[in-house]
């Protein structure tokens, strides 16, 4: 009966997209099938960014006497992001690592400073070009997604784009504490839409692979759930 609607695979292995390798998921923390897949300004923010995720997870999983060396360690993560330039005002701007470089700026700064991720997302954004643009960080991250090829889940880097969604619709949330809605670029659209549009991306991006890669999904949600729960409890630490 729903024959027609499934596509004819001559082999599982054939079909099967590559593991969706990502910050959030990387087994053996080996990413390197990622290289030549993207800009080397995007391979190594992924890179920084995976390692500052499990650095974390364990420096708060599993307290020791090397914390200091540890936090010192993610701070420099986040010294080397602030330092990544901005492609937003080139002639030809890799959306891709801006979209990677600004959901890193979100993340990076949550976890080092311990903030919550809507704080990291609506302070102001600031382009390297100087300009006032009076838009905040997660009106910024959702405009360069819109810019790339959403259709394809970014191909070979799937796991990379949900990540980015993840974050982004963690980020959207809105929040009591902070009011910069009107503040922001009048043709900026509104928080609930940005969480929604992160929200329905992360979910096609999840089932676009007919589920081959489900359990890699999974975990990967995991970790992001952890990371948050993990900043929540700095947070009450603190």
């Amino acid at each position: 009966m729903l024959r027609g609607f499934i596509p004819i695979q001559t082999s599982r292995s054939a079909a099967a997209p590559t593991l969706p390798f990502s910050p959030l998921y990387a087994p053996n923390g080996d990413l390197y099938s990622l290289y030549g897949r993207c800009s080397s300004g995007t391979y190594e923010i992924i890179n920084d960014m995976y390692d500052l995720t499990h650095t974390f997870i364990t420096r708060w999983s599993y307290p020791s006497s090397d914390a200091g060396l540890v936090d010192a360690r993610m701070e420099q993560i986040y010294t080397r992001l602030l330092y990544r330039p901005s492609t937003e005002d080139s002639v030809a701007p890799d959306w891709i690592y801006e979209s990677c470089r600004i959901t890193a700026l979100i993340y990076c700064r949550s976890i080092v400073q311990g903030m919550p991720l809507a704080h990291s997302a609506n302070i102001m954004h600031a382009r390297s070009s100087g300009a006032n643009t009076a838009t905040t960080v997660i009106s910024a991250l959702h405009h360069a997604v819109e810019q790339t090829d959403k259709e394809r889940f970014w191909g070979d880097l799937g796991g990379v784009f949900m990540w980015v969604c993840l974050v982004g619709g963690a980020a959207s949330w809105s929040s009591s504490q902070f009011a910069f809605e009107d503040l922001q670029d009048t043709h900026a659209p509104p928080t609930a839409w940005i969480r929604k549009s992160f929200a329905l991306n992360a979910i096609r991006s999840s089932i676009s692979d007919n589920f081959y890669n489900a359990t890699a999904n999974v975990e990967a949600q995991r970790t992001m759930l952890e990371v948050q729960h993990l900043i929540g409890l700095r947070r009450a630490i603190s």
